[in-house]
């Protein structure tokens, strides 16, 4: 009976239910209008510029690197040129950041590492260059580090390069790089086994700035066109590259930009450039133009293609005199310790009667024969580091640029501080082969060249008592100057070189000769006339030959090299070429400046 009641009432609510839902339907379609949106689609939308924006990368996320490929071909000598674009996508923040190579090595052999760190602005970008000399370096990857924490890392084609690396005919190599519009050069150059000739990945406008980067090739080959569309500081890196050497061969009917390499005249022909040259031709099929080409490469590479070992070097530029071990004198030390330290001392003590005074005597005669050998090492070689440093410095004084070639060798006893720094400007090409104590080593590793600020050296390049030698090449913006008068008594000039000058030889305009010496920079001082006439020939002559004898030849007899307008000075020091190594002492240097006088000095 309850269960009845109750299923009664149930239904009865279960009646009531269909009749409230249709009240309530009939009622909304009453009060809303015809056509109206549903009611979710009327809610109104959002303010975009109220969404809040995804949060700014930061830390190593902010930084994005790109390699700018080089060309992935070996090389002997030179520097290969390494292009890092950085981006910093931080609105706020700058970011500090380093990129070294190669992130992982392996081989055998001496391991170079190369490195360079910036700061880079909010929503900037900037380009690190890094130049790695010729040393030999294993790799396939790039480090980069974002304030000190590591980042992901980026891939390089690292070539093989210097004369440790292994390649073909690698004592024979030339290298030739062509523009894009000089591609049908490329196929005729390969087929000498000698030369290799590749086509640059980037358009002739795209190239580097650097002078630096050109080193590894022993001859370029553009249009005249291309040389057009390239930016001035192109051009002016190709113009240093010539100076400091190298061979450019300029193709096409197009006319070279105004002064570009001294070309004032379209068509075939060559033009010297202090040591190098330039040669021009409408096409490449012209008659004689390849062979021309072959003969200056092969003049430009000779002073590269052999590099001299560790005792090689210092035979043909010594820094000390002396580089032998006292072998003689270390055994007659080593046997009069031993005969005092035994048979001496025990029958003396023994005739004294005082045996146990063997526990003093014999660490007392240790320890006199120790300070007896650091003496004698101390007052043989010293603590200081010595240098010597040879060079020529051709001063083209209308360009405002000095181009030097040379030599530099260190010797230390002690490992240095420090490392070495150079200018960004310097070539450095270290002369150490296999064999060497700088190359046999496993693992590598121990060579470093950092290009934050200038070239730093660092790592083991500087070994207690072995000596290190570098051949060199610099060339940079330089203002220095020789100022000429004439006057009713003769000839004076201005010592404006930036150093005192030991002897002065001076061609005039008309090939006369003048002598002057013992001139303190800046003072002045007059040239007395010789009555011969100068008759030299071009400087690049000089380049081929072997630049440690020649440059005392230079010095010793100018009048053979110079010619009308110019000058060769014998300075006391240095200011074009810095020796790298701080508080060493230099010994037995040479610094010969060729300079090339203004056209108005040479018509006072």
């Amino acid at each position: 009976m309850g269960d009845s009641a109750q299923f009664g009432a149930a239904g009865t609510e279960t009646r009531r239910a269909p009749r409230a839902v249709l009240v309530l339907a009939t009622a909304w379609l009453l009060l809303v209008p015809a056509g109206a949106p549903p009611a979710a689609a009327a809610v109104p939308a959002p303010d975009p510029a109220a969404i809040p924006a995804p949060p700014a990368p930061e830390g190593v996320h902010a930084v994005t690197v790109t390699a700018l490929a080089p060309g992935a071909h070996d090389s002997l000598h030179g520097y290969v040129e390494y292009r890092f674009q950085v981006h910093n996508r931080s609105a706020e923040r700058a970011h500090r950041v380093r990129v070294s190579l190669p992130a992982e090595g392996r081989g055998y052999g001496t391991m170079l590492g190369v490195s360079r760190s910036a700061v880079v602005g909010p929503g900037s970008t900037v380009v690190l260059s890094l130049l790695q000399p010729p040393v030999m370096t294993h790799g396939y990857s790039a480090e980069v580090r974002v304030d000190g924490a590591r980042a992901r890392g980026v891939d390089v084609d690292i070539p093989d390069h210097g004369p440790g690396a292994y390649y073909p005919h690698a004592d024979d190599q030339i290298r030739v790089l062509t523009s894009h519009g000089a591609k049908q050069a490329v196929a005729d150059l390969e087929a000498d086994d000698a030369i290799g000739a590749t086509m640059a990945r980037e358009p002739a406008a795209a190239w580097s700035p650097n002078w630096l980067s050109y080193t590894r090739y022993d001859g370029l080959i553009v249009t005249g066109a291309e040389a057009v569309a390239m930016p001035p500081p192109v051009r002016t890196a190709l113009e240093q590259y010539v100076e400091a050497g190298g061979v450019v061969l300029v193709l096409g009917p197009e006319r070279a930009p105004a002064g570009f390499l001294g070309l004032d005249e379209p068509g075939a022909g060559h033009v010297g450039r202090v040591f190098g040259q330039c040669l021009t031709a409408r096409d490449w099929n012209e008659s004689g133009v390849r062979s021309a080409f072959d003969r200056a490469i092969r003049l430009t590479a000779k002073p590269f293609q052999q590099v001299a070992t560790v005792a090689e070097a210092h035979t043909h530029f010594p820094v000390v005199q002396n580089l032998s071990i006292p072998v003689r004198g270390m055994l007659l030390l080593m046997f009069g310790f031993v005969a005092v330290i035994g048979p001496v001392n025990l029958i003396l003590l023994y005739r004294l009667r005082r045996r146990l005074l063997l526990f003093v005597t014999t660490p007392a005669v240790s320890l006199l024969t120790c300070g007896l050998v650091f003496t004698y090492a101390l007052f043989s070689e010293g603590i200081s580091a010595r240098y010597r440093l040879m060079t020529l410095t051709v001063l083209d004084e209308p360009h405002r640029r000095a181009t030097t070639v040379g030599w530099l060798a260190f010797y230390s006893p002690l490992t240095p501080r420090g490392g070495l720094r150079f200018s960004y400007h310097t070539e450095l090409s270290p002369q150490f082969g296999w064999g060497d104590p700088y190359t046999v080593r496993s693992g590598g590793g121990a060579l470093n060249v950092d290009w934050t600020e200038g070239q730093h050296l660092t790592g083991g390049w500087i070994r207690p008592r072995i000596p290190l030698h570098f051949r060199l090449r610099k060339s940079e913006p330089r203002r220095e100057r020789l100022k000429v008068r004439r006057d009713a008594s003769g000839l004076t000039v201005v010592n404006g070189l930036g150093a005192d000058i030991r002897r002065l030889t001076l061609a005039d305009h008309d090939g006369r000769l003048y002598v002057g010496t013992d001139i303190a920079a800046g003072s002045e001082a007059a040239l007395e006339p010789q009555g011969i006439q100068a008759g030299g020939g071009p400087l690049r002559a000089f380049f081929q030959g072997d630049w440690e004898d020649m440059i005392p030849a230079l010095a010793g007899n100018p009048t053979r090299f110079l010619r009308p307008g110019a000058y060769v000075a014998d300075l006391d020091g240095n200011p074009f070429v810095e020796h790298g190594l701080a508080n060493a002492v230099p010994t037995n240097c040479l610094t010969v400046v060729y300079g090339i006088l203004e056209s108005g000095d040479r018509e006072d």
